[in-house]
């Protein structure tokens, strides 16, 4: 009786092993940010790039900042599309001031889902950076 104890507790002991270091492995993957190159279904926001540029179009909101001081350019967003399709840890890699950069990462972050990249069919988390124009026809005109 003492032997099938220690056995079944030997057994579980293993098991437990065997499970911990397949939920660790599955974690560590699940963490992982991959990039383009490393997926075979990359994120995919509904419309592709136009569906973009007509989710920023919509959105955008020139900051008083922005527009009082005649500001144009391009705000660089990076961001990570979940396994889910929601949008998350937003950062400005290049910005340009005056309330843009912000205005840039709340843009990004009230995205609505996208589809999430896949890597043998299985959805993981992908890097994507967006570019937001701030073009300078559309910041004289609100300068009127």
């Amino acid at each position: 009786m003492k032997n099938i104890l220690l056995t079944s507790s030997l057994l579980i002991v293993l098991f437990n092993a065997n499970a911990l270091s397949y939920m660790d492995h599955w974690r560590g993957e699940s963490a992982r940010i991959h990039e383009d190159v490393d997926v075979d279904q990359t994120a995919f926001f509904e419309g592709g790039d136009k569906g973009i540029q007509k989710f920023v179009e919509e959105n955008l909101k020139y900051p008083k900042q922005v527009i009082r001081m005649g500001i144009s350019g391009e705000v660089y967003v990076e961001c990570i599309v979940e396994r889910d399709g929601l949008v998350s840890v937003i950062s400005v890699l290049q910005g340009i001031g005056g309330g843009g950069d912000d205005e840039s990462m709340r843009l990004v972050r009230s995205m609505p889902k996208w589809d999430p990249a896949t890597k043998k069919g299985i959805p993981v988390r992908q890097r994507k950076i967006l570019k937001i124009v701030y073009d300078e026809e559309s910041v004289k005109s609100l300068r009127k």
